[in-house]
């Protein structure tokens, strides 16, 4: 039987630790993105245009890790079957090509969000007209469909390799112009304009909210606090960009020079550190959220102490319930008239809200008065 394609360049050691740190980025970004989503989902308020394409980000990353788990984690777990189930099983799962349709989205979502930055800094009246609504509902699809597009040649050709036991790229023989061409594309699209649009930008609102001194706010309390918010949102999502930044770049340069250089085939060690890069960038955007904004640290707390409450009071309630029903049944026989006006006093205030401070527990009243 061929062996991994983790244990192609990498023994034994060396790949239970690439393992082991890829379960955690995993897991880290599983947790962290669904808590984005839920805060942003279960807040109608925080439904902001930024908070909106940070939920489609969330879930963009949440693609990321959930399909690159299958094709470097999963795939360690059992035997993958070649053959048509195979090439089938590697298109749709173990070839992460809908993980790489959650990276595109998610660089096209922050270039947007630097964008939407720009115009809330630079021009802020601009903002208003430019993100709206119903231009988030053209961005966030369009986000999607970018990576569709820009993926689909991979998913045509993705094949699984029986030597390295692991979904590839078959290209034609014939054209081998083609994975260089489509490689550059890649490189061009995801990284060179991306990262050269943000910084454009992001120094353009640096620039603005740090260094240029502003006579508009004055002593305006209103103006420094929206001044306050606007440096740590900007903050927030600079450092974003420039993780964003750092792992991309890193990850189409192992690819370019992969394609192009054939002293480094598939199987060196920079490819594994390349794509654990990119499952890291999808990991790091709530651990970034938590330390910078404030608010974001009291949902989750809330949340967390919301989930413990109500687990705890739901316990006690049933078995309250459970004895209460027991005991009414016991002194039923014996004091009918006292329990008969204890119950219409119950009836009345769930009937009367103002009463309900008075029984607020109605059936723990009953059990605390016959005893």
């Amino acid at each position: 039987m061929t062996t991994p394609l983790v244990s192609v360049y990498m023994d034994p050691p060396s790949e239970k630790a690439v393992i082991a740190v890829q379960s955690v980025i995993v897991i880290v970004a599983l947790v962290g993105n669904s808590l984005v989503c839920a805060i942003i989902m279960k807040n109608p308020g925080k439904r902001t245009t930024m908070n909106c394409l940070l939920l489609n980000l969330a879930i963009a990353d949440i693609t990321v890790v959930a399909f690159f788990a299958s094709r470097f984690i999963l795939i360690q777990a059992y035997n993958h079957p070649d053959g048509k189930v195979g090439t089938i099983l590697c298109k749709l799962l173990t070839g992460g090509t809908f993980g790489w349709i959650g990276s595109c989205a998610s660089v096209f979502t922050l270039v947007a969000i630097a964008i939407e930055r720009y115009y809330a800094v630079i021009l802020p009246l601009g903002n208003r007209a430019t993100f709206t609504k119903a231009s988030l509902k053209v961005i966030i699809p369009a986000s999607w469909i970018f990576g569709i597009i820009l993926c689909l040649p991979d998913f045509l050709v993705k094949d699984f390799c029986k030597s390295y036991r692991a979904c590839v790229a078959n290209w034609p023989p014939a054209h081998a112009w083609m994975p260089k061409a489509y490689t550059l594309l890649w490189t061009i699209l995801i990284a060179a304009i991306p990262v050269s649009v943000m910084t454009v930008l992001y120094s353009r609102v640096v620039f603005t909210l740090w260094l240029k001194p502003s006579q508009a706010i004055g002593n305006d309390p209103s103006e420094q606090g929206r001044s306050r918010v606007r440096k740590r949102v900007t903050a927030m999502v600079l450092v974003v960009s420039v993780i964003f930044a750092f792992c991309w770049i890193t990850e189409c340069t192992d690819y370019t020079l992969l394609v192009f250089s054939s002293k480094l085939a598939l199987g060196n060690a920079t490819h594994v550190i390349s794509s654990t890069l990119i499952m890291f960038n999808s990991s790091i955007n709530p651990i970034v959220y938590a330390l910078i904004s404030h608010r974001f640290r009291d949902e989750i707390i809330r949340m967390i102490r919301v989930t413990h409450r109500t687990r705890i009071r739901k316990r006690p309630e049933f078995k309250i319930s459970c004895e209460n029903k027991a005991s009414s049944n016991q002194t039923a026989e014996d004091e009918p008239n006292r329990n008969m006006d204890k119950k219409e006093n119950c009836a009345r205030s769930r009937r009367n809200p103002t009463r309900s401070a008075l029984f607020a527990n109605c059936v723990g009243v009953e059990n605390v008065a016959e005893t």
